[in-house]
């Protein structure tokens, strides 16, 4: 997991918090049996971004990335999947929170997501697209199982 983000990174005041989004996402993902979770925090520049998503990508299957993924002056995980060669399958989806979700995967069968900075909409996020996310990574390492019941905590 990659957390795109200045604030994250900036020296945080007493009754400030840092980085929930990670810890979050992690607690989240851990529910759903993925212990092999870690975070880390990376400046909003795209160059940063790309070099960092190149590492990760070397080692892990599933990236998922926290920020970064909407429109605004400091969103540059788009621009930074461009530099590493990425294909962009859906940015932007209808619902709320949470419209800036992103879905791309890299030639070496790697899958990215993008979740919105935001961590009450990462966190719904998350939880959307985890039951297709377990679902679909069992199918790529030819899980021959019945396809119509959807993974849940209790199926993993």
């Amino acid at each position: 997991m990659l957390i795109s983000s200045k604030k994250a990174l900036r020296r945080v005041r007493p009754h400030e918090v840092h980085d929930s989004n990670g810890p979050a996402l992690c607690s989240a993902l851990s529910a759903w049996g993925y212990t092999q979770t870690t975070h880390q925090v990376v400046p909003d520049d795209p160059k940063a971004v790309a070099a960092r998503l190149r590492r990760l990508a070397g080692k892990h299957e599933v990236i998922i990335l926290s920020g970064g993924v909407s429109v605004g002056k400091y969103d540059f995980v788009p621009e930074a999947l461009e530099h590493v060669g990425a294909h962009i399958h859906f940015h932007g989806v209808a619902i709320r929170p949470g419209k800036p979700l992103l879905y791309a995967t890299l030639s070496n069968n790697r899958h990215i997501f993008g979740l919105p900075g935001s961590e009450r909409a990462a966190l719904e996020n998350l939880q959307a697209i985890l039951p297709a996310l377990s679902h679909g990574l069992l199918k790529l390492r030819g899980d021959t199982s019945d396809c119509a019941l959807p993974p849940t905590p209790q199926h993993r």
